[in-house]
């Protein structure tokens, strides 16, 4: 009997998680992507930490936004972006950065709006890349563009440097 695992796997070149199926033929194995040169290697007992540690959340759907929105007790950064927006991957390492260096404090996630239309709409979201940030539920301020929101991380970063 063939034994298969999800394991998430992150691209080195853009930093986006992708979660791959793949046969597990001993304790460790290496993956690799079709056509891509990143290789990495997991083994069956880390791989569940490994997903729970990811920094930022990647959010599909409205409903799963909805759910992360009402279940999440502090504060919550919503990144909401399109693959081919330039200023949304420019964006990304930042966030990232961001969201690793304050992941004890905040709650950080990321929708893509061209798989999520229906919360382009929720939301109007007139511009991207878009920062909604929600506090107790409650939508409590957005940054839209590059700057702007490079701007606001580097902020929140400092503040938690002071703290």
């Amino acid at each position: 009997m063939e034994k298969r695992y999800i394991f998430p796997l992150v691209c080195y070149a853009c930093s986006a998680f992708a979660e791959h199926a793949s046969t597990l033929d001993s304790p460790k194995t290496q993956f690799q992507r079709e056509n891509a040169s990143v290789v990495v290697t997991a083994s069956k007992e880390n791989a569940s930490s490994f997903a729970e540690k990811r920094p930022v959340q990647e959010i599909t759907t409205a409903a799963d936004l909805q759910e992360l929105i009402h279940s999440t007790p502090g504060t919550l950064y919503v990144d909401f972006y399109s693959p081919t927006c330039s200023p949304c991957k420019r964006l990304h390492p930042r966030f990232q950065m961001a969201a690793k260096r304050l992941q004890n404090q905040a709650t950080f996630a990321r929708i893509n709006v061209s798989q999520a239309f229906e919360v382009v709409s929720l939301y109007s979201i007139g511009g991207l890349p878009s920062l909604l940030v929600f506090e107790g539920g409650e939508m409590v301020f957005r940054k839209v563009g590059l700057q702007e929101i490079a701007r606001f991380l580097q902020e929140i970063e400092r503040e938690q440097d002071v703290l």
